[in-house]
């Protein structure tokens, strides 16, 4: 049986760790958007925002797998998402930094 793979989530350094405390990514928004402003695009069910000042897709992770996060990170480091504490597929966990 194979393990699932996790991710974490350290709120007060930012950061998205794997299941062996390897960072992902460094999440900042520059342009601090928050998801309620961002536009909503057409059939996506609510999945992906594109956010106005950057021009970049913002993508709502909180229905994937916890491998696919890690794999999606992994394939785009730049890749901006939404991550909201208390998703099923995210633990918070505070590294000692």
């Amino acid at each position: 049986m194979l393990m699932e793979e996790k991710v974490f989530l350290d709120p007060v350094h930012k950061t998205l760790r794997d299941s062996q405390g390897r960072v992902l990514k460094v999440l900042n928004c520059p342009q601090l958007a928050l998801w309620q402003d961002l536009a909503v695009i057409a059939n996506q069910e609510d999945q992906h925002r594109l956010c106005g000042a950057c021009g970049k897709l913002v993508i709502d992770t909180e229905q994937w797998t916890a491998g696919r996060l890690v794999r999606a990170v992994r394939d785009d480091p730049e890749a901006c998402l939404r991550i909201r504490v208390g998703q099923g597929n995210v633990e918070i966990k505070v590294s000692n930094e």
